[in-house]
């Protein structure tokens, strides 16, 4: 996926995650599928493939981590 590619799917993922802060690595593979499929301009090749290595690369490049929390929430 070409890196507007990766900043449309980032600012999705800023988006959805600000709503409810849980966004799965599943979720994220199917909306990039999605970009991808809807937008031609992106330009994805055929041939490729949303893997787990392609995942972790995005991960790393937008700064999205996982964070886990415990305890009670404070209003």
């Amino acid at each position: 996926m070409q890196e507007t590619g990766g900043s449309a799917l980032a600012m999705w993922l800023f988006n959805e995650g600000a709503q409810d802060g849980t966004i799965t690595d599943e979720a994220l593979v199917e909306k990039a599928k999605q970009l991808g499929q809807e937008h031609p301009l992106l330009e994805v090749p055929e041939q490729f493939v949303y893997s787990r290595w392609w995942l972790q690369k995005f991960k790393m490049r937008s700064g999205i981590h996982s964070i886990t929390m415990h305890g009670e929430i404070c209003l």
